[in-house]
């Protein structure tokens, strides 16, 4: 005996609303997933200034002594996983959230559209990283001339002689690399060269190997003694006195962070270079200035994310006073 059509139809009736309630079910529960991922970044926008301002007082009061590189592997450990969460959280909005979707920064206006197939999420497929480091070097100058009333300039180097092919990488990560970076040159310029008549130019090479990309940020600015160079990305350690900044109440995260003062640019630049399996190296002369190598892969395929591992293996090597978690990865 069959059913009636009728019959029938009104149970497909019945599947479909049942579906479609849960579906607006479903729907409203990945609208919460992103409302809750913005809040969370939004809250602990500010954990890094938090920790590094509770540092540098413990630091101050003597609190910390003997304690530096057991604090400095813990905070690495602790700041590479908070990369690595924010990462995933900012991928997930790209990709499922009109608001956080990523467009041309190039276009204006009526003409903003989504890249397509270019982006994945927060991760660029064709990075413009000339483009990138004009816009740090920039940022970085108006700072040094806001604190110093004057600034050195700044030039961007692309030999002929580069790798073709598209660079891919997570824009906003190399921003904050060479913005660090940057930051430190011109404030070390305009310090050196205080009573000087000129400032001399802070120079950029970018290159594009087979394997590499490398920047190398090249400055004047009178480099570091031989014997500090252990020091350079400790949390605990800065060639400035103190905090830089025109108000200290300006700046609530990371990225709005004073000229300098904290000690945590470079050690945090060192693990954003990392993230993706690549390095930062510096090579100072006293009395001269600093060159600073970024090496980032420059094949995709090669750039593996990299995270402090928690397996008891490991926590043993971390307690027993390993210097560099990352080299035992």
């Amino acid at each position: 005996m069959t059913s009636h059509p009728c019959l029938s139809g009104a149970s497909t009736m019945k599947s479909l609303q049942h579906f479609l309630r849960r579906f607006e079910a479903f729907d409203e529960s990945c609208r919460d997933l992103m409302s809750t991922c913005v809040q969370i970044l939004l809250r602990h926008r500010a954990t890094v200034i938090t920790f590094a301002t509770g540092m540098r007082k413990l630091h101050t009061q003597g609190s910390l002594a003997g304690r530096e590189e057991y604090l400095t592997g813990y905070l690495d450990r602790f700041l590479m996983g908070r990369i690595g969460i924010r990462f995933v959280f900012n991928q997930h909005l790209s990709l499922f959230s009109e608001k956080h979707r990523m467009q041309d920064p190039s276009a204006t206006g009526d003409n903003k559209i989504e890249l397509g197939s270019r982006w994945v999420g927060s991760i660029d497929a064709d990075v413009n990283v000339a483009n990138i480091a004009e816009d740090a070097a920039s940022n970085a100058s108006l700072m040094c001339n806001e604190l110093y009333g004057v600034s050195p300039d700044f030039k961007i180097i692309l030999p002929t002689k580069q790798t073709a092919g598209p660079f891919t990488y997570v824009p906003s990560h190399l921003y904050h690399i060479l913005f660090e970076l940057l930051k430190n040159s011109f404030r070390a310029t305009a310090e050196y060269h205080e009573h000087s008549e000129s400032l001399p130019d802070i120079r950029l090479v970018i290159v594009k190997g087979a394997q590499d990309l490398t920047i190398k940020i090249s400055d004047e600015g009178g480099g570091i003694a031989h014997e500090d160079r252990s020091k350079l990305f400790s949390y605990f350690y800065s060639t400035a006195s103190q905090p830089l900044s025109l108000n200290d109440e300006d700046f609530t995260d990371i990225d709005r962070a004073p000229m300098a003062g904290f000690g945590y640019g470079l050690p945090v630049a060192r693990l954003y270079s990392r993230y993706f399996g690549g390095d930062l190296n510096l090579m100072t002369i006293q009395g001269y200035g600093t060159d600073c190598f970024i090496h980032l892969k420059s094949v995709a395929e090669d750039a593996t994310e990299t995270l402090p591992s928690f397996n008891v293996h490991e926590i043993n090597k971390y307690k027993h006073g390993h210097k560099d978690w990352i080299r035992h990865q």
